[in-house]
């Protein structure tokens, strides 16, 4: 005889219908993280594109940081020799993935000094944007800096050769492998900021936010880097060790 078992699901059963739902919460939780993750994403680090402004093929890098929302830095325009670069700083945010800055020279008058603009969406180490001047706007698609990993880190000047160095020299550069650096240097010059570097050829090249040795040249000569200073006492040669693989910068 056939019978019906009207029995109640039992506690396995119940268990089984909970452990269901609970591996559907986590794969929507998964997916909740995931899209999380690509929102929150940081501008911060060094960016870098050509666009025609000045000259037909001007480069702009920017060193930007981000908290939260808000962002702030400064960049270079490079139109030629070094004369010819314009610095430039400001602040702005990010919203849903789009960056967006208003920008002014840093040697100008910051009310009646002229303003620029950057806005653009931003992913995947990619900033799609539109550089402003005046009634003028400029395509420039901006790439994440990707400098050489092993020159990352922290170096002091350790010793000098040829002409004597004047009392009390010191020099602290710390470089991020996202191209952003930090450079402190007292004795002959007295200073201590921001900075952009990048490897080009055989040399290490420091780009000041402003002031003293706005552009700066050091030989990698492994294991050190070796910068040469023209004195009127003749030509002296700074030897720098690298003390430290991190690169906490202030």
């Amino acid at each position: 005889m056939k019978t019906t078992d009207r029995r109640h699901a039992g506690p396995f059963a119940t268990r089984l219908s909970l452990g269901r739902i609970s591996i559907g919460a986590l794969a929507v939780f998964a997916i909740a993280c995931s899209s999380s993750t690509e929102t929150t994403s940081t501008v911060t680090g060094v960016w870098a594109g050509r666009t025609a402004y000045i000259t037909s093929s001007d480069s702009f890098a920017f060193y930007l940081e981000q908290d939260g929302a808000l962002v702030k830095g400064w960049g270079i325009i490079f139109s030629g020799g070094p004369a010819a670069n314009t610095r430039i700083t400001g602040s702005g945010g990010i919203l849903l993935g789009k960056l967006s800055m208003t920008l002014r020279d840093i040697n100008s008058n910051p009310v009646l000094g002229p303003q620029y603009t950057l806005s653009g969406p931003s992913s995947r180490g990619q900033v799609n944007a539109v550089f402003g001047a005046g009634a003028t706007s400029y395509p420039i698609t901006l790439r994440a800096s990707r400098a050489p990993s092993d020159l990352a880190g922290t170096w002091v000047l350790t010793s000098t050769s040829g002409a004597a160095a004047p009392t009390g020299l010191l020099d602290t550069i710390i470089v991020n492998a996202d191209g952003r650096a930090y450079r402190h240097r007292e004795g002959d010059y007295a200073f201590g900021m921001q900075a952009i570097w990048s490897r080009r050829g055989n040399y290490m090249v420091i780009d000041n936010a402003f002031g003293a040795l706005l552009r700066d040249s050091l030989l990698v000569q492994s294991p050190e880097l070796q910068r040469a200073a023209v004195t009127a006492n003749g030509t002296r040669t700074e030897h720098y060790s690298r003390v430290s693989t991190a690169a906490n910068l202030p």
